[in-house]
């Protein structure tokens, strides 16, 4: 159409039209949104891998299981944020395979200390997830997408729960390897 035309071919120093800006942060923020559905689908393979070598470590075992029930559940929410937005969720597979290689390295091999490793990789992933989810909340503020950021508001508060959960663990959990 011609506004469509005329937005294609303003000069540089002619300001974007509202609508413009609004459908460039817009798509912005719904590849936000695809990344951390890629993060949360990528941790719950990581969370679930991990339950079974916790099993010296009962609280945090169960901790790990819940959070990965939590974390395909925060999937859904993103998904449902997406396509709120009109977007496509088969495009989600795309972002899994983009973001593999972010969180890849947190996965703990079979080492003897896998326990304390997997506390100190489930706390850095955690505060990835927090620092993700405070830019989505901001962000969607900014656009005044108000539901979505309410949505990303309430698995931030998760993540954060998670996180401090973490953080108290760390030295009994290495204290207990080393008793062992």
């Amino acid at each position: 159409n011609g506004t469509e035309d005329a937005e294609a071919h303003r000069p540089f120093f002619w300001p974007q039209s509202r609508t413009t800006i609004m459908k460039e942060i817009t798509k912005e923020i719904a590849d936000w949104l695809r990344d951390a559905h890629a993060m949360e689908s990528n941790l719950v393979k990581m969370l679930e891998g991990q339950v079974p070598r916790l099993a010296d470590y009962p609280d945090i075992q169960q901790g790990v299981a819940a959070h990965a029930e939590e974390s395909k559940r925060h999937a859904e929410l993103i998904e449902a944020a997406l396509e709120s937005l009109g977007e496509d969720p088969s495009l989600l597979k795309e972002s899994v395979a983009k973001l593999t290689g972010m969180i890849s390295p947190l996965g703990v091999g079979m080492a003897s200390d896998a326990p304390v490793k997997i506390v100190l990789a489930n706390y850095a992933a955690e505060h990835f997830e927090i620092a993700c989810y405070r830019s989505l909340v901001a962000a969607c503020e900014t656009a005044g997408l108000t539901d979505i950021a309410a949505t990303c508001a309430g698995i931030l508060a998760e993540e954060v729960r998670m996180a401090d959960t973490l953080q108290e663990s760390i030295e009994s959990v290495t204290a207990t390897h080393l008793e062992l």
